[in-house]
């Protein structure tokens, strides 16, 4: 790969960025700023504006309003093949009558190199991802994973210096999609190449980002890591695009300093975050693996309830618990290995990571 600048200086910035659409905004007053070598995911529900995000970070697309910039070069009227990106689509877009070296090449050509440039590049980018030996095959002969690979290498081949992935892993089954995305991260932090990743699975998000831009409707509700957005979200939306989450009715009941407690359902506990200012009551988020579940006999702590579901998911198991309290049903993961059947009486106490008050915006 090409030498590059520092890791961590600016690389991409996105500046107020908006698009529509027949009438209708996809991209709204969008701002983001990717640094050199990170890796960048968008994240939200489908529709949100992702894609058409990556499309014109790619120039498919120019904004109607704003800029998108490449170390602080505008790229508005930049066609796409003068960019410095190259994309991965979903659907890998793969020749099918070409093999797989041909399909590697074909960036290369395009660009008129000798032969023997091309041959050794696309050789060496082949042997780095593990295709040397099926670089005669075609593109229907291969698994899922391995067309994926081929269309990695086509995109890295040509040295970009932004690779730009739109959900590549969505064709592939859930044990190859853990699989592919380690080896997408650990070749991304090999290579060191800035890039912006689009999914809407939170899991694959949260586990190769550096930073998640989280979008909602076509606006960007929260840019953070992977730990910011999950423990400390800025709003309820984003609190549930990141992860599972209860969000409980509360109150302040003490505030000295840092030290916050709320009262949720009579019951106190420590908590976490601002509380808006002058108002008692708030939203108070718990993930499910924040609560321990213990029997309610003799317990005076936790919020009482019963066991109306289970489910058995391996190190956890997932339970639905009414709460008569809060008249609602809280989703607990519990971890302790106890079986509780349906209609055990039991107390949730939280423990360890406190209880997060959750602002009420957008």
């Amino acid at each position: 790969m090409a030498q590059r600048p520092p890791a961590g200086s600016e690389h991409v910035r996105l500046d107020r960025v908006t698009k529509t659409f027949g009438g209708s905004p996809a991209v709204v007053d969008v701002t983001l700023v990717v640094a050199e070598g990170a890796f960048t995911t968008l994240l939200g529900p489908s529709g949100c504006g992702k894609t058409t995000t990556l499309r014109m970070i790619a120039g498919f697309y120019d904004p109607d309003r704003g800029e998108i910039y490449v170390r602080g070069r505008p790229q508005r009227g930049v066609p796409p093949h003068r960019r410095p990106v190259s994309i991965v689509f979903q659907d890998y877009a793969l020749f099918p009558h070409m093999t797989v070296f041909d399909n590697v090449a074909y960036g290369l050509r395009v660009r008129r190199l000798a032969p023997a440039v091309v041959r050794q590049k696309v050789g060496a980018m082949l042997d780095l991802l593990d295709l040397g030996g099926l670089a005669g095959r075609y593109p229907h002969e291969l698994s899922g994973g391995q067309q994926q690979r081929v269309a990695l290498a086509r995109s890295l081949v040509i040295e970009p210096e932004v690779l730009l992935m739109d959900e590549p892993l969505s064709n592939l089954d859930a044990a190859l999609r853990v699989r592919v995305r380690g080896e997408i991260r650990e070749l991304q932090r090999r290579l060191g190449i800035t890039t912006i990743y689009v999914t809407h699975d939170r899991e694959e998000a949260l586990g190769i980002s550096d930073q998640v831009a989280v979008m909602y409707e076509g606006r960007l509700l929260q840019v953070g890591t992977p730990e910011d957005l999950y423990f400390r979200p800025g709003s309820q939306h984003v609190a549930g695009l990141v992860g599972d989450a209860n969000f409980l009715p509360g109150e302040v009941a003490a505030q000295r300093g840092s030290q916050l407690v709320v009262r949720i359902a009579g019951v106190e506990m420590p908590a976490a975050g601002v509380p808006p200012a002058g108002r008692t009551a708030v939203t108070v988020l718990v993930r499910p693996d924040w609560w321990t579940l213990v029997t309610a006999a003799g317990h005076d702590a936790g919020l009482r309830g019963e066991v109306r579901a289970r489910e058995f998911r391996g190190q956890v198991t997932r339970y639905w618990v009414y709460v008569p309290a809060l008249d609602r049903t809280v989703v607990v993961d519990d971890a302790t290995g106890v079986s509780r059947p349906e209609g055990t009486a039991v107390a949730l106490v939280v423990r360890g990571r406190p209880p997060y008050v959750v602002p009420d915006t957008l």
